[in-house]
């Protein structure tokens, strides 16, 4: 049985991933430097200014529309539909009995591949933001040299918000690969520090704007992952993944949903052993 169970999760891993790789394979994504406003401990280029890295290029709408007819969920989806899933970029993984950190994984492989260099992802909770951030940390050989910044950020100090800007500062500068985890309260509030506004430095959530990352959400059920998704929006996604437990039909852009065969058999009643004297 546990051969059985790691044979499905491998199999659905290996399909999301496919899947992934189909909807940015349908885009053209390289690395876009910006200057960011010079801070206190920031390592400044030759120019003096403080270069980040982010997303640039974009999808390309007849592929992407052509790509989501394909996948079977979306076979029933009229063309102006799937083009408002295309315009808007969201696309739902309902992962079941997958682990959603091993799926993550394969999801971002894909990602890099295709030239993403920015990525963050939104844990509905702390606990589950701390077991992301371990589990791809066990995994690091599938990341390759994709680095890792975990934002934990729970009091507001003034030591507090000199280590958020240093957080947020270092994965915009680095100059490969990146993806920032951080939980639902970090950034859902208007007095989250990484929204906080003053007359001489911009809020980080419009420094993580200009860098258009792709914004993953992780959660146990759908409407966690929408609300994710739509408090997250305010870093300006290139795309929107929702990772969620749920197993479920839904009417939007689902590009994976486990496939479930039940199997109702009937037995007949056992006929009594016949005895011997």
């Amino acid at each position: 049985m546990a051969v059985r169970q790691r044979r499905r999760t491998t199999d659905a891993t290996e399909t999301i991933r496919t899947a992934v790789g189909e909807i940015f394979s349908c885009g053209s994504f390289h690395a876009s430097k910006f200057a960011l406003p010079a801070e206190k401990g920031a390592q400044l280029s030759m120019t003096g200014d403080v270069v980040a890295v982010g997303n640039g290029g974009s999808f390309r709408e007849d592929a992407l529309v052509r790509v989501l007819s394909a996948f079977p969920l979306l076979w029933k989806t009229g063309e102006t539909e799937l083009r408002r899933y295309a315009l808007r970029r969201r696309f739902t993984i309902l992962c079941g009995d997958c682990d959603r950190s091993l799926a993550m994984l394969g999801a971002i492989s894909e990602m890099v591949r295709c030239g993403i260099e920015k990525i963050v992802i939104a844990a509905d909770t702390p606990v589950e933001r701390d077991n992301i951030a371990q589990s791809l940390e066990l995994m690091r050989a599938g990341l390759g040299n994709t680095a890792i910044t975990v934002y934990r950020t729970k009091a507001y100090d003034a030591s507090s918000h000199y280590k958020a800007y240093a957080s947020v500062y270092g994965y915009l500068t680095a100059g490969k690969p990146e993806i920032l985890i951080l939980s639902r309260d970090s950034f859902s509030r208007r007095s989250n520090i990484l929204r906080r506004k003053t007359s001489d430095t911009a809020a980080l959530t419009d420094l993580i704007r200009q860098a258009r990352p792709v914004v993953i959400t992780s959660s146990e059920t759908v409407a966690s992952g929408r609300t994710l998704a739509k408090n997250a929006a305010i870093f300006d996604p290139c795309a929107t993944m929702i990772f969620a437990a749920e197993e479920r039909r839904l009417r939007d852009c689902v590009i994976y949903r486990p496939e479930r065969t039940v199997r109702k058999s009937r037995e007949l009643p056992g006929m009594p052993e016949q005895l011997g004297f």
